[in-house]
């Protein structure tokens, strides 16, 4: 992603549709029809949608065509994310009767349950090499960040606070992992060493910041802030300087995602006239925001697949 002075672009924001009326489809997941080159048939936006009835993960093209759905059942399958080689899907669900923290191949098949503990478990993220994966958990009363192998195993606490720690985002490095905190009495965003070590708050101030996430060279961290009164997406440099506001919109905008190549970030927003959540997407460079889906059944959580 470029320097934070091209931000200075997004001091207005237009929005165009696309894909509207993309509707759900049934049946299990189906081959991608034919692109053009630059329309990589690898390239896919991961998301959460209700529009079968509950919160089931689906994938999409980046222009928002094509939505196939990967999970189904009666449960809630939530806030997918690729593995670093994209081969793979990590999210958390309760169709065993617990939230718990789940992993799937691309296509959706082998759906296998990683955690096994009666708190719940929740906001899973890869580490860069594949072999780990952070999440919140509340094994010990409290909302906590933890990390296990990919296979489930060698589960190990890695922060120890009476107030919440959660989701927990690996920097692309795997210098530093990001994550939000009440520990000065609001959501403020942190980062500490993978081992939980040198925590660094990098925001700070009265109301809430939340959901960091990394852009995919490190330089930077998209989040939520209420910081002017309504919820909005900010980016700042990956020390917590040259916070910048990205969205302008009275709605709610959340769950803010870099892009492949750190030029644009997918999020989720209630502007549509009817307030319904549906992904949406921002240009860093010349702050367009484009509508990817339109669903009566509300969509959350874009995830873009790696390379």
């Amino acid at each position: 992603m470029d320097a934070p002075g091209r931000m200075l672009a997004l001091l207005a924001v237009g929005v165009t549709s696309c894909a509207p009326g993309a509707g759900p489809t049934t049946g299990p997941p189906v081959p991608a029809s034919s692109h053009s080159d630059a329309e990589d048939t690898r390239a896919l936006i991961a998301f959460e949608s209700r529009r079968d009835g509950d919160p089931e993960i689906w994938v999409m093209r980046p222009d928002g065509s094509e939505p196939r759905q990967l999970t189904r059942n009666d449960a809630a399958d939530i806030a997918a994310e690729w593995s670093p080689d994209g081969e793979r899907i990590v999210f958390w669900s309760d169709r065993d009767g617990n939230e718990e923290i789940y992993v799937m191949d691309a296509d959706g098949s082998d759906q296998t349950r990683l955690t096994h503990d009666p708190a719940r478990e929740r906001s899973p993220s890869w580490s860069p090499d594949g072999e780990e994966i952070v999440f919140t958990s509340k094994r010990d009363g409290n909302y906590e960040i933890y990390a296990m192998s990919s296979d489930g195993s060698g589960v190990r606490r890695l922060t120890d606070h009476p107030d919440r720690d959660q989701h927990p985002v690996w920097s692309p490095d795997g210098t530093r992992i990001a994550f939000w905190s009440d520990r000065d009495g609001d959501h403020e965003i942190f980062t500490m060493l993978p081992d939980g070590s040198d925590p660094l708050q990098l925001t700070d101030n009265e109301w809430n910041d939340f959901v960091p996430n990394w852009s995919p060279d490190g330089s930077s961290i998209a989040y939520v802030s209420r910081r002017h009164g309504d919820q909005e997406i900010y980016v700042m440099d990956a020390h917590g300087s040259d916070q910048t506001r990205v969205t302008f919109d009275p709605a709610l905008d959340g769950e803010p995602n870099f892009s492949t190549d750190g030029g644009q970030i997918a999020f989720w927003s209630r502007r549509a006239p009817d307030g319904n959540a549906d992904v949406y997407v921002i240009d860093l460079e010349v702050a367009d925001v484009v509508n990817l889906t339109s669903h009566p059944g509300e969509d959350y959580s874009p995830d873009y697949r790696p390379p």
